[in-house]
């Protein structure tokens, strides 16, 4: 009876021995080709436009109506509204989840300088909710407009956006005298700031 086993043992070694073999062998390498990967004919590379793998980030806006109904902490999303505009879109930190956003950014202000290309991490920008009450009411009364500038952190690659107030609708104006402020929504992970 152990005769039969160990003959076993050795055939179903041999043959999977044999199968392996078949299976390392591929075509290609008949014609030189030590290639593994098999060869697709699909035309030429796709090319990526330039606006989305780089570019620099635009500031952006909101108007203090739309901030002032804000309650909750905010988790702003980036988001493109065309070829080359990136934006954020911010939802409350609150039940029941609202698939529409809360609050929209625009494209603002002159170019920042802030620029992203390849490696840039494009996670959550977070407002905590004492932030967005210490917003309110530095704003209450006194101006139309949050602003969100990019800015770089400690952190390679990841951007923050430091906010500040104004009474000129940012659209693309050049210059504005901004108030100064501490805030800034911060990207998350990592929440090191």
């Amino acid at each position: 009876m152990s005769k039969y086993f160990n003959l076993c043992k050795w055939l179903s070694f041999f043959l999977l021995g044999i199968f392996l073999i078949g299976a390392c062998n591929d075509d290609n390498t008949k014609d030189g080709n030590t290639n593994s990967s098999p060869s697709t004919d699909e035309g030429p590379p796709r090319v990526v436009k330039a606006g989305l793998t780089g570019g620099t980030l635009d500031a952006l806006y909101t108007d203090s109506a739309a901030f002032n109904k804000l309650k909750h902490k905010v988790v702003f999303s980036f988001v493109f509204r065309g070829d080359d505009i990136l934006t954020l879109d911010g939802w409350e930190d609150k039940n029941p989840f609202d698939p529409d956003p809360n609050i929209e950014l625009y494209q603002g202000y002159a170019v920042t300088g802030v620029n992203y290309g390849l490696g840039t991490y494009f996670g959550d920008v977070v407002l905590g909710a004492d932030d967005v009450n210490q917003i309110k009411r530095e704003i209450k009364n006194k101006y139309k407009y949050v602003l969100f500038t990019p800015n770089t952190t400690d952190v390679p690659n990841h951007i923050r956006y430091k906010i500040s107030y104004s009474n000129i609708k940012p659209e693309k104006v050049e210059t504005l005298i901004l108030p100064a402020t501490e805030l800034y929504a911060n990207p998350s992970p990592p929440r090191a700031y």
